[in-house]
């Protein structure tokens, strides 16, 4: 990064771990995965630009570099790269900004089908608040089955928004009560209004509402209510559309304009949309955010709760946050490899010509630009080992000696002893005139 820096004309670095060559690009370089390296920008900004960055107008472009590039970062934002993360136990944080967003109490028929049902609720814990203590729970749902005096059971919407929660299922079918939660708060990237986004779930139907306005901000707040969700539209053919990774799987990232389908001939019917971002206020800097926010504002940061593992290819990803992004590299436009004099030299490469990290070492495409010497730098230090190393190593190679010894008396014990007895009348060993000891040809006798 000092590299980078120092010179005029670069605006990101990617570092290679294994070659520990050092790559500088321009502002036209755009950022994709690669474990191995490390890239980030030429200045880490306070705020991670994911968090407060907006795309311009070319977005999404017609390929995926099109769409990193019409981001300040030239990286499309991540799925809850500004939510907060424990990385000590791999988990997603709790954010102490929850609202209640619909309330059966207040006209939510909360008859919600594929949730989770929790078998077991935690000593002073109920279905809200264990509900409450997770992320990635957006509504819970009481049910009582057999009248008053019949079991209750526990039902959480978990990564997923709930389907036809609108809808009259069976006539004895009422939960005595369901909240739908938005944790943290929602910011608005895009407006989804003339496409079709590609790969969404039906989440209920377009005729449970007297007016469309009403469907719209229920559909709204269904995606609202999920972490894992990023895109809703309502449609007026056929009701409520929102991203279910769990059902569907995620939306193809980064989006281009074969996901955000522009050309279809029912572009018409899609009413209302957005493509949002989940944040946690506290975690992302809410004085920079641009874009409409909607939520509460955070005091106290409340202490972690579990909630799901993530992956190591997902861990890796996330890792960016405003500094450096661990397992990716910036390529395209204009790269220029410099050489590090405080890393050592790059492995040589292959009898047949081809450089030992052909897809890590881009070929620069102007003069290589020699880092800038270290202040009151000397000599590349020598080469012995220090003296613990010797230690150490005498130290094994006595322990070694000794436990051969010890291993080899042990053996001749045991052959003395049991040898003999180990060898049929046939085998046995005979005794010579000379005081020799022959075995019949084919035989071994230890």
């Amino acid at each position: 990064q000092r590299t980078c820096q120092a010179a005029a004309q670069c605006t990101f670095f990617t570092h290679w771990n294994a070659s520990s060559a050092c790559c500088l690009s321009g502002e036209d370089a755009s950022w994709s995965e690669e474990p191995g390296a490390v890239a980030g920008p030429q200045v880490c900004d306070q705020a991670d630009p994911g968090c407060v960055d907006m795309p311009d107008a070319g977005f999404p472009g017609a390929t995926e570099r099109e769409s990193e590039l019409a981001w300040p970062a030239h990286r499309v934002p991540l799925k809850l790269q500004c939510w907060p993360k424990n990385w000590d136990e791999g988990s997603y944080d709790r954010c102490p900004g929850i609202q209640v967003i619909e309330d059966s109490k207040l006209g939510f028929p909360g008859r919600c089908s594929g949730l989770t049902r929790i078998q077991v609720v935690p000593q002073f814990e109920t279905c809200e608040t264990l509900c409450k203590r997770n992320p990635f729970c957006s509504l819970f749902q009481v049910v009582q089955l057999d009248g008053v005096y019949g079991p209750k059971s526990c039902w959480h919407a978990y990564a997923t928004t709930g389907l036809n929660c609108y809808v009259n299922r069976e006539q004895n079918f009422f939960p005595i009560r369901a909240k739908r939660f938005m944790h943290g708060q929602v910011r608005v990237l895009a407006d989804l209004k003339g496409t079709m986004v590609q790969g969404l779930l039906n989440a209920f139907g377009p005729y449970w509402f007297i007016n469309v306005s009403s469907a719209i901000e229920a559909c709204r707040l269904n995606c609202y209510s999920n972490i894992m969700c990023q895109y809703w539209q309502y449609n007026r053919l056929n009701g409520c559309w929102v991203e279910d990774p769990v059902a569907m799987g995620p939306v193809a990232s980064p989006p281009t304009q074969a996901t955000w389908d522009a050309a279809s001939p029912h572009v018409a019917m899609v009413l209302a949309g957005e493509y949002i971002q989940h944040a946690c206020s506290g975690f992302a800097n809410p004085a920079k955010v641009t874009g409409e926010v909607l939520g509460l504002p955070i005091g106290v940061t409340a202490p972690p709760t579990k909630a799901p593992r993530l992956s190591a290819h997902e861990a890796a990803r996330n890792a960016f946050h405003n500094f450096f992004s661990g397992g990716g590299h910036h390529s395209g436009g204009t790269v220029v490899r410099v050489i590090d004099e405080e890393q050592p030299p790059p492995k040589p490469d292959k009898p047949d010509g081809t450089p030992s990290h052909p897809a890590q070492q881009p070929q620069p495409t102007t003069a290589p630009v020699a880092a800038p010497a270290a202040a009151g730098s000397g000599s590349q230090g020598s080469t012995s080992m220090p003296w613990y190393w010797w230690g150490w190593l005498v130290l094994n190679v006595v322990a070694c000696g000794v436990a051969l010894a010890w291993g080899h008396v042990v053996s001749k014990q045991a052959v003395d002893g049991a040898g003999t007895a180990l060898l049929s009348d046939e085998d046995s060993p005979r005794e010579e005139p000379n005081g020799s000891t022959e075995l019949e040809e084919g035989h071994m006798a230890k």
